[in-house]
């Protein structure tokens, strides 16, 4: 299990990890975009999915919700995900980063 410490180092200074959670948001936000319109949370979801290809705050955010999420695994299994891994975390998060958004734009 990576400490809180390793958690820190990983969302600060890991190039790889945050180039892959930054495609891996577009992919969602695009996912995002195609959705029904009756899909809950619908309208932040969409905000958030805009603000995505605006800036890169949004790949912070969810590096940060990832590393939560996987509080429980060493630096190694987190590093070295596979795509279709950091695809799962970043769409399981979609709904927490949106509503952070909706609330704390």
């Amino acid at each position: 299990m990576a400490s809180y410490e390793e958690l820190y180092a990983l969302h600060s200074d890991n190039d790889g990890l945050l180039h892959k959670v930054e495609v891996a948001t577009w992919i969602a936000a695009d996912t995002v975009r195609q959705e029904s319109d009756t899909t809950p949370n619908h309208v932040a979801r969409l905000v958030w999915a805009a603000k995505v290809l605006e800036d890169g705050r949004a790949t912070q955010q969810m590096l940060n919700a990832i590393l939560a999420q996987n509080n429980t695994a060493t630096v190694a299994q987190i590093q070295n995900s596979t795509d279709a891994e950091i695809q799962a975390a970043v769409d399981a998060a979609v709904d927490l980063v949106s509503a952070v958004e909706a609330v704390i734009p």
